[in-house]
């Protein structure tokens, strides 16, 4: 099982030592609780996402981090991965469960995430092109689901696409600040964890709808 100090060692070892450093940096601040999670985030190549937005940023990799382990994957799931982006996010679900279907709004951003995945020969990820706010029935059931914007309030679509026992792990709340929750569904019932506070990006939907707050972007493509 790999810990942090092997972790570290093979990081430091990078081609690039900028990447490293800035790896290291931003990844020693976090306190991992899952060795899964801490084994996917220090053994993904880093360099394949430099010209996209950088995952050092501010929190948002102890956000992506604390959203992972929420999911509690072992490595048999099938997963749904909301928002592809530049698929940073959809290549360490990649390690972490068996399946990952991912859904981009922009066919230009999903393309280019496409290729970012390609050169890690990540084999078992599906980037679609579409508004991931509804989720993805023609995949599902799904063991989890993960939402890498915030919404306003819990998409009822998303929820109905579990299993017995799945999770949705979703940001709740405007643009002051939102809430990481997990909702764990149990046949009609829903228990919710609050796992931490963050401030996210809203999630953008292809389809036209009424917000139900002003913050929200309702963006036709």
């Amino acid at each position: 099982m790999l810990n942090r100090s092997q972790a570290a060692n093979s990081v430091s070892n990078s081609p690039d030592s900028r990447v490293s450093r800035d790896k290291l940096d931003c990844l020693n601040a976090i306190q991992f609780k899952d060795r899964r999670v801490l084994r996917a985030v220090y053994g993904l190549p880093w360099e394949v996402f430099g010209d996209g937005p950088s995952p050092f940023a501010g929190q948002r990799m102890g956000v992506l981090v604390r959203m992972l382990e929420a999911l509690e994957l072992r490595g048999s799931e099938k997963v749904l991965d909301v928002g592809t982006g530049a698929g940073f996010r959809a290549a360490l679900l990649g390690s972490l469960a068996a399946q990952v279907h991912s859904v981009e709004l922009s066919p230009t951003v999903a393309t280019a995430a496409r290729q970012r995945l390609a050169k890690l020969r990540t084999k078992n990820v599906q980037v679609i092109d579409g508004d991931g706010s509804r989720g993805w029935p023609a995949f599902g059931p799904y063991d989890a689901i993960i939402v890498g914007s915030a919404s306003p309030y819990v998409p009822e679509q998303l929820f109905h696409q579990l299993v017995d026992g799945g999770r949705l792990v979703i940001p709740i709340g405007d643009a002051n600040g939102q809430l990481v929750e997990r909702l764990r569904r149990r046949n009609l019932a829903i228990d919710s964890t609050t796992i931490m506070a963050c401030m996210l990006k809203p999630l953008a939907f292809r389809a036209a709808r009424v917000a139900s707050v002003p913050w929200q972007q309702s963006p036709n493509a």
